[in-house]
């Protein structure tokens, strides 16, 4: 079973109990917090995805084996746009993310490596698009309008 996200983890689990034979794969994409870890007893999953090396230090802390932890960043597969008319003009450069705005994603490095690629790329782009931690929003707008 594909518990998509930690916290349909106690399903998977009640499942487990009719038939003990079930694996249960976790998936932990956002910030971890001890007492939800913990509540939800995640250290019982036979495997757990994590989105990044941060989550999987984050869960090792808890201690949940490192065995049991697998890092697969999810990735967008553009396989398909093969074949399609492509720009003969390719001097623009954009990096962009969306994705849910916490400090654990470390965004104010991708901010911060926009001074430098504007350094040999005046106009390269970074586009961030999401919502969430409010200070933390702030955070990154002051951060971009001070360094840009």
């Amino acid at each position: 079973i594909h518990s998509n996200d930690f916290w349909h983890f106690p399903y998977a689990k009640i499942l487990k109990n009719l038939n003990p034979q079930i694996k249960i794969i976790a998936h932990v994409r956002g910030e971890v917090k001890r007492k939800k870890i913990l509540a939800y007893k995640l250290k019982e999953a036979d495997k757990i995805v994590v989105v990044s090396y941060a989550i999987k230090s984050q869960l090792e802390k808890l201690n949940i084996s490192s065995d049991k932890i697998l890092v697969h960043y999810g990735y967008l597969n553009i396989d398909f746009l093969d074949g399609r008319k492509q720009s003969k003009k390719h001097d623009k450069f954009l990096v962009g993310t969306i994705t849910r705005l916490f400090s654990i994603k470390g965004l104010e490095y991708l901010i911060r490596a926009g001074k430098e690629i504007k350094k040999h790329i005046p106009d390269g782009k970074i586009v961030i698009i999401g919502s969430g931690d409010k200070s933390y929003i702030n955070y990154l707008q002051k951060l971009v309008k001070e360094l840009h």
